[in-house]
């Protein structure tokens, strides 16, 4: 009756340490980007028709521009097992031309986006924050590929009638997923198998 009840326990430490260890969803970092003069690169590339501002990205379509914007969020320094969604959140104006409508695509790199297209707030100059998910429902291989890379390239798309511009301030990338499991869980895990072990070695003789 030991040995049963020795099994049961261990089985129990063994299956409640995998579940704590592996399954709970946590937000694992962030990889934030602001606009502007001497704040970094986006929309690279000779056919681009974008400007910075002294705290800004005026990001443009139409005209000229062969070149539309882009940026790349790469958060390969995350230690995790496994991407569960990432929530962008964008500081922006300017979007509220009446013709205008502007979306925000997920992409995998310079050249492939998801189909998904997100609509962004119409707002004047005062601005606005809004945030956008997304995960393997709704961006599907494009999603899977950026898990694989570690790494997102955000596009926007604009789909009303003529030539359109606004304001990018900043933007965030928060990242969601399973976290590695933490050396004191790794040991208990590592225990609970040796419980498991002893207690079937014992009931076999």
């Amino acid at each position: 009756m030991k040995n049963v009840l020795k099994a049961a326990f261990a089985g129990l430490l063994l299956t409640a340490t995998v579940s704590g260890a592996n399954a709970a969803v946590v937000q694992l970092g962030t990889v934030s980007k602001t606009y502007g003069t001497g704040q970094g690169p986006a929309s690279t590339g000779s056919g681009s028709c974008d400007t910075l501002n002294s705290n800004s990205v005026t990001v443009r379509d139409g005209g000229s521009c062969t070149q539309r914007f882009y940026d790349v969020f790469d958060f390969s320094s995350l230690n995790y097992t496994s991407l569960d969604h990432l929530t962008l959140t964008l500081s922006f104006n300017s979007t509220n031309n009446f013709l205008e409508d502007w979306r925000v695509r997920f992409a995998q790199s310079t050249t492939v986006a998801s189909s998904n297209l997100m609509a962004m707030s119409k707002v004047g100059a005062a601005g606005t924050t809004q945030e956008f998910t997304f995960n393997a429902a709704n961006g599907g291989s494009v999603f899977n590929t950026i898990a694989a890379n570690e790494k997102m390239y955000l596009w926007f798309a604009e789909e009303g009638l003529g030539a359109h511009n606004f304001n990018l301030l900043s933007a965030k990338l928060d990242v969601y997923g399973t976290a590695v499991p933490e050396p004191a869980s790794m040991a208990l895990f590592g225990v609970a198998l040796g419980a498991l072990g002893l207690a079937r070695r014992r009931r076999q003789h």
